[in-house]
């Protein structure tokens, strides 16, 4: 082989490694790069598992340490509870409830009143029983009650 042969031969080779150290510094770049991205998805992960363990722990009051944990059926139940309260006949029924509520504080409100000897002005007021033997019950003793809180106000506003 002559000389120029031989330099023929050794710039391919020459080049050769070029281009293998070029493949090298590109696998070396992919490598760091996939390396940061799975560093990256590490620390995600860890951040999830928090997120979890803080959800368990609100949900059941407990730790929410490995062995303290039922998987995600705390979760689904606390999450089952709050649609079921959260659904239109439920808040129908809160307003039923409120409404109940607000009639059987009025129906209090009436017989504390009744109750109140204070309130009896003369000798026919309705408590129940009036002086000719009237018994009153029921919605009839409720509207008998309502005119006399009413003239009892109308009393009080002009003895002021």
């Amino acid at each position: 082989m002559n000389f120029i042969e031989q330099a023929d031969v050794a710039t391919r080779i020459l080049n050769s490694m070029k281009l293998k150290d070029a493949e090298i510094a590109t696998l070396t770049a992919k490598l760091a790069a996939v390396t940061q991205q799975a560093q990256i998805w590490k620390m995600e992960a860890m951040a999830h598992k928090s997120t979890v363990q803080e959800c368990y722990q609100a949900c059941t009051g407990s730790t929410g340490e490995m062995g303290d944990w039922n998987g995600a059926n705390p979760v689904k139940e606390m999450a089952a509870k709050l649609a079921e309260a959260t659904k239109p006949a439920s808040r129908r029924h809160m307003i039923q409830m409120e409404q109940q509520f607000a009639e059987a504080q009025k129906d209090a409100d009436r017989y504390r009143w009744l109750r109140d000897s204070e309130n009896q002005h003369i000798e026919s007021d309705p408590c129940v029983l009036d002086d000719v033997f009237n018994t009153y019950f029921d919605t009839h003793l409720d509207e008998v009650i309502d005119a006399l809180i009413a003239r009892n106000k109308t009393m009080a506003r002009g003895a002021e």
